[in-house]
């Protein structure tokens, strides 16, 4: 049953495609122009002269804050309505991505941050438009990807934000849209490298453990931690039915449960921990944060890909955990029923309220249970009353700052959940590669 304080308010009747498409047309509205390409601004946290600092600038490329992410909305969206202002922006988005990642070998690979992720973005907005000149341009970018990787002497880290785990699962994806096992094979190559650098632990094997003894904690999580790389195996054994990279995930798994806390119902952040607390349930200075990067939400959506691989309910216990921690966590939220943001009130995927609707609708594809739905469906309705109170503007994933236009951090985040809530089966979860 649905805790009362999260029952849908009354605006749960509300059109929540047409807030997608307000928010899109915002984005529109606001693009900056230079023949056809197109770009936007936004706050964003730097570490400037020793300290990190909110300042406002144009957008990167990437799928994670830059064009690549608002350019897959504004094609949903575009898809939905016809407006053609959606699709030509959603082209000059994608276009200034390629133009920021055409000066050859240098730059990111990752899947958030990088190449591989504009690959995606560019086959993805080429399905949804029917464009076949893009789905060849992100053809031609994917295999940018696979040549730079194994041409490069330099190792990326392992994470699925800007690493290894992120690599393999976007060539997964590439493999069955483009249909070439070139792909598969070079999933291949990843996950064997994620399979040989994984670390025994105190329990289980994780990631980000140093080979020379010194005290470097791999965290748990999906963004940067033991989730992402396992879910990312788990993967590759469903695509091809390798072995290890099962065992090797299950194992990572397992370093999670490691750090698992029953009092908090979640898994500890343990980014700035000392080694005196390492392996304490409850370890001083860690936090519990619910949110996609670090945090249940994540952790969450992982457990619930497992099970759908696997159908061993062994995962659901962990589902319900998390599930749990956000329940806990949304208790809290109900102070903000009030014309005050506060910053754990933001709606961004990455570390906000988003990252929690998106754990709960796909928690309702997968599991079917209609509570999901409707308590998901009552967060976006307690999202539009605070907008509603701030002459329509969202808090977004910034600390200190205003509105940002990216799919992790911001509006065209936003604008996808507001779709999955009013087609719940029709949209892919944001969190997770699908």
């Amino acid at each position: 049953m649905i805790p009362k304080e999260h029952q849908p308010v009354q605006r749960s009747r509300c059109p929540y495609r047409h807030v997608a498409v307000q928010i899109a047309h915002r984005l529109v509205t606001s693009a900056i122009w230079n023949g056809n390409v197109c770009t936007w601004t936004g706050d964003e946290v730097r570490f400037m002269h020793g300290h990190w600092k909110t300042i406002h600038g144009s957008v990167d490329e990437s799928l994670y804050s830059g064009t690549a992410g608002i350019a897959i909305f504004l094609a949903e969206v575009w898809k939905r309505t016809g407006d053609a202002r959606c699709l030509r922006a959603a082209n000059g988005a994608l276009e200034q991505s390629h133009w920021l990642t055409s000066g050859g070998t240098d730059g990111s690979l990752g899947l958030h941050t990088g190449l591989a992720g504009i690959a995606f973005a560019t086959l993805r907005v080429g399905q949804l438009t029917k464009n076949t000149a893009l789905i060849e341009r992100g053809a031609s970018l994917a295999n940018r990807v696979v040549l730079r990787l194994r041409s490069s002497s330099s190792a990326p880290g392992t994470d699925i934000v800007d690493g290894l785990a992120g690599i393999l699962v976007a060539s997964l994806w590439f493999a069955k849209v483009l249909g070439e096992k070139t792909f598969v094979e070079f999933a291949g190559e990843l996950a064997q490298r994620l399979v040989t650098s994984s670390r025994q632990s105190m329990s289980g094997r994780a990631w980000g453990i140093t080979d020379d003894g010194s005290f470097d904690p791999a965290l748990c999580g999906m963004g940067h931690g033991a989730s992402g790389v396992a879910y990312a195996l788990m993967e590759y054994h469903a695509a091809t039915g390798a072995p290890e990279p099962r065992e090797i995930a299950l194992e990572g798994l397992r370093y999670e449960r490691g750090w698992f806390s029953r009092k908090e119902s979640n898994w500890a952040d343990i980014r700035g921990i000392t080694p005196e607390f390492f392996g304490q349930e409850q370890p001083s200075g860690a936090a519990y944060p619910v949110f996609w990067c670090h945090g249940a939400a994540g952790i969450g959506l992982t457990r619930l890909r497992f099970y759908e691989i696997s159908k061993s309910e062994t995962f659901l216990a962990e589902v319900g955990a998390a599930i749990h921690a956000a329940e806990r966590f949304l208790r809290r939220f109900q102070q903000y029923q009030s014309p005050t943001w506060g910053y754990d009130a933001n709606f961004s995927v990455c570390h906000g309220l988003g990252s929690i609707v998106d754990l709960l609708m796909y928690a309702y594809q997968i599991l079917g249970a209609a509570e999901y739905l409707a308590w998901a469906r009552s967060i976006g309705d307690q999202g539009l009353q605070l907008s509603g109170s701030h002459q329509g503007q969202w808090q977004c994933g910034i600390p200190n700052g205003w509105e940002h236009p990216g799919l992790m951090l911001g509006l065209a985040g936003i604008g996808m959940n507001y779709l999955r809530l009013s087609e719940p089966h029709a949209v892919s979860p944001i969190g997770i590669m699908m």
